[in-house]
């Protein structure tokens, strides 16, 4: 079973690109590579750690399909001082309660982690999804493909109506 926390977090702004995609076509690799590129050369140090970023259509989890597009964002916190990464821009993140786990491993296993999360976790809690963005929070050396790797999943929630 997976461990979820329920957290309240604040709003808050990193900078970034959102990209349209579907989960078919989700390539983030190429789009993580042009970030880095681009952070570094402004001299961005990456030592606060990434973030993704996923904005969903009201609808996507009710009427789910891997067809079916959303918006992914490769994202990095603001450092003070230093211009934006070509192609980037300022990206908010709305605050509120959110449902927090750990998926440890590669990104091959990534589907299970969610899976538990929206198969088993989430319909038996008293929480429901709120319409806001899901990030994931991956610490400063966070290696992708690592069998270790362990990254924050933030998933927007709301107490379910009549709790």
């Amino acid at each position: 079973m997976i461990h979820v926390e329920i957290k309240e977090r604040a709003e808050f702004q990193v900078i970034g690109r959102y990209y349209s995609t579907a989960q078919t076509t989700l390539n983030p690799m190429e789009w993580w590579k042009s970030l880095i590129v681009s952070a570094k050369q402004k001299g961005y140090s990456y030592s606060q750690g990434s973030y993704s970023l996923q904005k969903y259509p009201l609808d996507y989890f009710q009427a789910f399909h891997p067809s079916n597009p959303f918006e992914y964002a490769t994202a990095i916190p603001v450092e003070s001082g230093l211009p934006h990464p070509d192609g980037c821009s300022i990206l908010t993140v709305e605050g509120g309660l959110f449902a927090v786990f750990v998926h440890k491993g590669t990104a091959e296993t990534f589907p299970q982690t969610m899976g538990a999360f929206f198969n088993d976790w989430l319909p038996q809690s008293e929480y429901s999804l709120d319409q806001r963005t899901h990030f994931c929070f991956m610490p400063p050396g966070y290696q992708t493909n690592h069998p270790l790797a362990e990254e924050e999943i933030w998933i927007p929630v709301c107490l379910k109506k009549g709790n």
